[in-house]
C-alpha cells in the first residue's frame, strides 16, 4: 500500500523529533543542578562520582565537565580534579555590560515590529499575561516563582526581537544569573515590587512603538539590576570579594 502524503495532508503528519545526544543532555542536568544548588559553590566533583550519579560512562561527562569549564560553571580543584565555579562579582559586571546592551536591542527590535504592523493585539496580550503573572507571584511573595516570571519576561523579549542572536548570546548570560538570584535569595532578600513597574513600563514602551523610550528604559533596567544585584552579592561576602570597585559597579 502506497501512503500519498501530498496537499495539506502532509501538515496532519507529526515529525519524530530525535533524541537529545547524551552528552547534551548531561551538561543540561548539571547545569541545572549548579543552578539549583544541587552541586554547591566551591563543591568538588569527580568524573566517575558523576558518572555513577547520573548512570552514564566517563565520556559524556568528560565532555560536558569541558563545556561547563568554558562557560565558567565548573574550575579547576588544584591540580587533579575540578569544583562548581565560586560566582565572581566582577564577572557579574561584566555580564550585566552585554545584558544592557541586548536587552535594549531587542526592544528597539519589537518596538519596530509593532511600528510596521508585523506585531499586533495578541502579541501585545502575550506580554501583558506575563507582567500578570509576574505581579502575582510577587503579591504572594512566592520569591521562586517571581525570578521564574522575571527570568520568563526576559526570555519572551528576546524571543520576541526575531534576532536569534540576541537569544543565543543571552541562553548563558541567564544561567549565570539564576545562580546569583538563588545565591542571594537564600538570605531572604526580596526583589522591590518597582521591578514589575519596570517590566511594565518597558513592555507599553515596545507595543505602543516608542522605539528610542523602549531602547532607554530596557537598558536602564539591567543597569540598576546590577548596581543592586552586586552591592547585594558584596555585602554577603565581604571577605571575598573585596577588590571589586564602586567604579565598576556604577560603570554607567
Amino acid at each position: 500500500m502506497t501512503l500519498n502524503f501530498s496537499g495539506d495532508n502532509s501538515s496532519m503528519v507529526q515529525k519524530i523529533r530525535p533524541p537529545k545526544p547524551l552528552t547534551e543532555e548531561v551538561h543540561g542536568i548539571l547545569l541545572e543542578m549548579i543552578c539549583n544548588g544541587t552541586l554547591k559553590e566551591g563543591e568538588r566533583i569527580t568524573q566517575d562520582g558523576l558518572a555513577e550519579m547520573l548512570g552514564v560512562s566517563r565520556q559524556p561527562i568528560t565532555q560536558s565537565i569541558a563545556q561547563l569549564k568554558s562557560q565558567g560553571f565548573i574550575s579547576d580543584y588544584d591540580k587533579k580534579g575540578v569544583m562548581v565555579s565560586y560566582i565572581d562579582a566582577t564577572s557579574l559586571i561584566q555580564m550585566y555590560h552585554v545584558r544592557a546592551a541586548l536587552d535594549s536591542l531587542a526592544c528597539r527590535e519589537i518596538s519596530r515590529k509593532f511600528v510596521d504592523q508585523s506585531y499586533g493585539d495578541a502579541d501585545k496580550q502575550e506580554g501583558i499575561n506575563l507582567l500578570t503573572e509576574g505581579r502575582l507571584a510577587y503579591q504572594q511573595q512566592d520569591i521562586s516563582r517571581s525570578v521564574e516570571c522575571d527570568m520568563n519576561f526576559h526570555q519572551f523579549l528576546y524571543h520576541k526581537s526575531g534576532n536569534p542572536v540576541i537569544l543565543e548570546s543571552t541562553k548563558i548570560l541567564w544561567f549565570h544569573m539564576r545562580r546569583l538570584m538563588r545565591a542571594i535569595l537564600t538570605n531572604n532578600v526580596r526583589p522591590p515590587e518597582r521591578v514589575w513597574d519596570e517590566h511594565e513600563a518597558i513592555w507599553h514602551a515596545a507595543y505602543t512603538g516608542s522605539i528610542a523610550l523602549a531602547e532607554e528604559l530596557a537598558k536602564k533596567h539591567a543597569e540598576e539590576a546590577a548596581e543592586k544585584l552586586a552591592r547585594i552579592f558584596l555585602e554577603q561576602n565581604k571577605g571575598e570579594t573585596s577588590s571589586i570597585s564602586d567604579d565598576e559597579i556604577r560603570y554607567w
